[in-house]
């Protein structure tokens, strides 16, 4: 039968610091295959379109560690309570968050953090509004992570870097390898 792959075989290994073996066999049944039926996918529009208006970036923000699980980030903009909830957008994924707040004033302001300190769980995040704040809860994926900062800082020879990974780049003078 034309276009149904019989065999395939993929291998996937990680060594030396990964965790991940796969080995899958993929097999199609000739007298069990059917054609899936061919619908075409409805794209519903989102709410929020590209700006017209550039993005300022918000700068007043601090945060700190809530006990042991989780990390809190105060983002300072005024009467961002009173603005409309549609027109704020909050997306975590495991090393970055960022919080864009749409047509307020006239004007689209933006806090992004590109890589954070340490990972988190994007699904037990939470954000709400206070006060001229915005109030982001982080949920650290590991609790033994300390965030001495909120983004992700190059560390030259540290304990904590050197268990990233099995050699450290000092500035390009000579590279320590692990044994």
């Amino acid at each position: 039968i034309e276009g149904i792959p019989l065999k395939r075989h993929v291998l996937s290994y990680i060594s030396n610091n990964g965790d991940l073996f796969c080995d899958l066999k993929i097999g199609v049944d000739i007298q069990k295959h059917v054609k899936p039926i061919e619908k075409p996918v409805e794209v519903k529009p989102t709410t929020l379109k590209a700006p017209d208006v550039p993005f300022n970036t918000i700068t007043a923000y601090t945060y700190y560690e809530s006990g042991k699980s989780n990390v809190k980030v105060l983002i300072t903009l005024d009467n961002v309570e009173k603005h409309p909830t549609d027109k704020i957008k909050v997306e975590f994924k495991p090393r970055t968050f960022e919080v864009a707040v749409y047509d307020m004033k006239g004007k689209n302001y933006l806090f992004k953090v590109p890589k954070l300190q340490c990972k988190i769980q994007p699904d037990k995040c939470s954000y709400l509004f206070k006060p001229n704040t915005i109030a982001v809860t982080l949920r650290k994926e590991k609790d033994d992570d300390h965030w001495w900062s909120l983004f992700k800082t190059c560390l030259l020879y540290t304990s904590d870097a050197a268990d990233d990974t099995p050699c450290v780049d000092l500035g390009g003078r000579r590279i320590i390898k692990k044994n």
